[in-house]
């Protein structure tokens, strides 16, 4: 993996943990971020509102055996046109060159910088 698109991997964590500062299921914490859609075709994986903060135990857990549940909760906290969009982009492959993830990679860190107020 390239350093750029490793770097946008660890921002969209870091957006979603500190959005989501609790698990979106049980209220526990320490939270890591989960990627509802895939990732492989690069559609939505870098989308903040694609994710969901979770605990380990229902990240390595409940996340696993039921992704439909997840879905839900997320497509609640979203509402249904917006997880549709994320839907239908997260199906889409989209190849991405050193010079998008650059463009990523800077639209995340501005909107972790309006998230933490700066």
């Amino acid at each position: 993996m390239s350093a750029i698109k490793d770097r946008c991997y660890k921002l969209w964590q870091i957006y979603v943990t500190e959005r989501d500062v609790v698990c979106q299921r049980c209220g526990d914490t320490p939270i890591s971020g989960h990627h509802v859609f895939g990732r492989n075709k690069h559609g939505s994986c870098f989308d903040p509102l694609s994710g969901i903060g979770l605990c380990v135990n229902c990240h390595d857990g409940w996340a696993r055996i039921a992704p439909g549940e997840v879905k839900d909760l997320l497509m609640d906290r979203i509402g249904v046109d917006e997880y549709n969009r994320l839907l239908g982009a997260s199906r889409g492959t989209i190849r991405l060159r050193d010079k998008d993830y650059l463009e990523i990679a800077y639209g995340l860190g501005s909107k972790l910088a309006g998230l933490r107020g700066r």
